[in-house]
C-alpha cells in the first residue's frame, strides 16, 4: 500500500508541473489586446489555477508522506497518521471547491461573451436593414411584383 502511495502522489506532481507548462504557454499565445473585462477574467483565472497546482503540489505531498506513516506505534494509533490523512481530505475538498468556483466564473463569463456576441449580430442586421429601407427596397426584394 506505500508503493502505492508513493506512486499516485509521483502521478498526482507530475499532472501538477505538466497542467503548469501549459498555464505557462497558453499565457504566451493569449492575444495581448484584450480589453479590460477579459484581461482581468485570464488573470483571475490564471489565479484560480495555480492556486488549484499549489493545492495538487501540497495534495501530493501529503499522499507521499501519509502513505509512508504507520497507522499504529507500539500498539497506539497514531495521531499523526489520523492528521496527515485529515488534510489529504480537506485539500481534496478545497481542490473541487478550487474547480467548482473556477467552472462558475467559466459559464458567467461565457454567457457575457454571447450576449455581447448576440448583440454585435443584431446591431449589424439593424444596420443592414436600415441601409435596405431606406432605398425603398427590403433585402430579400428581388423586384418582381405580382
Amino acid at each position: 500500500m506505500e508503493q502505492l502511495g508513493m506512486i499516485l502522489a509521483v502521478l498526482i506532481a507530475f499532472t501538477a508541473l505538466l497542467l503548469l507548462l501549459a498555464q505557462g504557454r497558453e499565457r504566451k499565445i493569449r492575444d495581448s489586446g484584450l480589453d479590460e473585462i477579459d484581461a482581468r477574467y485570464f488573470r483571475r483565472r490564471e489565479t484560480r489555477r495555480v492556486f488549484g497546482l499549489g493545492l495538487m503540489l501540497l495534495l501530493s505531498w501529503a499522499l507521499w508522506t501519509g502513505s509512508r506513516t504507520p497507522v499504529r506505534i507500539k500498539g497506539i494509533g497514531n495521531p499523526g497518521f489520523v492528521r496527515i490523512w485529515f488534510g489529504v481530505i480537506l485539500l481534496l475538498l478545497c481542490l473541487l471547491g478550487t474547480a467548482l468556483f473556477d467552472w462558475v466564473e467559466t459559464f458567467i463569463y461565457a454567457r457575457r461573451q454571447h450576449r455581447s456576441l448576440t448583440a454585435q449580430r443584431l446591431e449589424l442586421i439593424r444596420r443592414y436593414w436600415s441601409r435596405h429601407t431606406r432605398r425603398g427596397k427590403r433585402p430579400d426584394d428581388n423586384g418582381s411584383h405580382p
